[in-house]
């Protein structure tokens, strides 16, 4: 039996859970290696298998094993071109991965660095909506 996962459309008993980060590398291991919890079944071979790219399965596990921020940027770009060649994880049309919205007197807000997310945001009472007219 293959393994419960929350893509199988409600077809299992029990719970599952899904990889969820902001880390760059974690997302597109996640996205594009057939062993990833946003993986969604493409081929290689077009034939609808869904069983994966063994070259991006490689790709995306050499690039979590990186530790020097160059050649995991060279991998990366590499994953990235190697996804667009074949176009498996294409958005429709307009579409994007995500919205976030934030005040403005909200300090921090979306910042990113270095594969983090800063944690720590603050309240600026000088900005909109908490500055007094």
């Amino acid at each position: 039996m293959a393994p419960a996962r929350r893509e199988d459309l409600g077809k299992f008993s029990g719970a599952t859970a899904q990889l969820a980060s902001t880390s760059s590398r974690i997302w597109m291991w996640a996205l594009l290696n057939s062993a990833g919890s946003f993986f969604r079944g493409f081929d290689a071979e077009g034939n609808g298998s869904g069983k994966g790219d063994p070259k991006l399965d490689e790709m995306t596990s050499a690039l979590l094993k990186e530790f020097d921020q160059q050649k995991a940027f060279s991998l990366a770009h590499d994953v990235q071109r190697r996804e667009a060649e074949m176009a498996y994880a294409g958005m429709f049309p307009g579409g994007a991965s995500s919205f976030r919205l934030g005040w403005p007197a909200v300090g921090n807000f979306g910042v990113y660095r270095q594969d983090r997310w800063f944690k720590k945001v603050f309240m600026d009472e000088t900005k909109a909506p908490l500055k007094k007219a």
